[in-house]
């Protein structure tokens, strides 16, 4: 039974060398960061970048709340708050039909 797992790993190894020494330098893995990668294809291509809108609009909303909450501390005259509403309303165009 020994005898039987030892040549099982012997001819594993050997059969795994054999492979590794016959791939083409070509078709090796070669590593790349992580920020080198793209995706081409429709599918992949559009849901990073819904996941990439989806990040920034939960980073923007987050912000909005901890700048009210600020705002809610403290006394706020009417022009400033005026000037952040307009600041605000400058990130995005309106829709049409909410004029």
């Amino acid at each position: 039974m020994h005898m039987k797992n030892s040549s099982i790993k012997a001819v594993a190894v050997v059969w795994v060398l054999l492979v590794s020494m016959t791939v083409n330098a070509a078709e090796k893995i070669v590593p790349v960061p992580f920020t080198d990668v793209k995706f081409q294809d429709e599918f992949w291509a559009h849901r990073q970048e819904t996941n990439r809108l989806v990040k920034i609009g939960a980073k923007v909303v987050s912000h909005a709340r901890y700048v009210t909450f600020q705002m809610a501390e403290v006394l706020v005259s009417r022009s400033l708050f005026y000037e952040i509403l307009e600041r605000i309303k400058r990130l995005k165009p309106i829709p049409v039909g909410y004029d």
